[in-house]
């Protein structure tokens, strides 16, 4: 299963709030690999509470200056 543009934007919480963004993580999880439903909220429920979510490459200009900034 692939996530459409509405999945992607609930997921990062562009559209959505926080429960909404949730449940989308944790049902796409659940369908994409074969998870129970509560196994992919828990797994969703750390994720977004661990982790900063964006779409991927869309970060690199970010990480290449706080490696610069790093390097002093």
């Amino acid at each position: 299963m692939s996530l459409d543009d509405g999945q992607v934007n609930c997921i990062l919480s562009v559209c959505c709030p926080g429960a909404q963004s949730r449940e989308t993580l944790a049902a796409y999880m659940a369908e994409e690999f074969g998870w129970k439903q509560h196994e992919a909220k828990v797994c969703a429920d750390w994720i977004l509470d661990t982790f900063d979510l964006a779409p991927k490459d869309t970060l690199g200009a970010f990480k290449a200056e706080i490696a610069r900034l790093a390097r002093g």
